[in-house]
């Protein structure tokens, strides 16, 4: 039996940054603590150590704070997926799709951000 391809717009590529992500329509609170596992210039998937506060469809913003010269970035964007790793205690992957008035910033900090990170040069 043949795998079905995966339909992406772009590559992803690894990247393990640190970061934090939040609910756009909730206030207060710094964010559940996650870090990227792969981004690309359309989107990023995110590990949390610990059962998402957020649904498929919910718009939320992402923070991810590298060394310099890309530093701190803040994005927006939407939940496309949520699934658990295969053991709980992996925690969870969440994939985001980031926000059509998001991408041109979120391009300038790939940019920045590729030479820090082998394999960003490619996204």
């Amino acid at each position: 039996m043949n795998a079905t391809p995966e339909k992406r717009a772009q590559c992803r590529n690894p990247a393990r940054i640190q970061g934090a992500y939040r609910p756009i329509d909730r206030t207060g609170g710094d964010g559940s603590i996650c870090s990227t596992i792969d981004i690309s210039h359309g989107g990023l998937r995110l590990r949390s150590p610990g059962q998402p506060p957020i649904q498929e469809g919910d718009p939320v913003q992402v923070s991810i704070n590298c060394e310099s010269p890309a530093g701190l970035i803040d994005v927006r964007g939407r939940v496309k997926w949520l699934k658990q790793r295969p053991r709980k205690k992996d925690g969870w992957d969440i994939g985001i799709r980031l926000s059509d008035s998001e991408l041109a910033k979120w391009a300038l900090w790939l940019d920045d951000a590729s030479t820090l990170y082998e394999g960003l040069a490619e996204v």
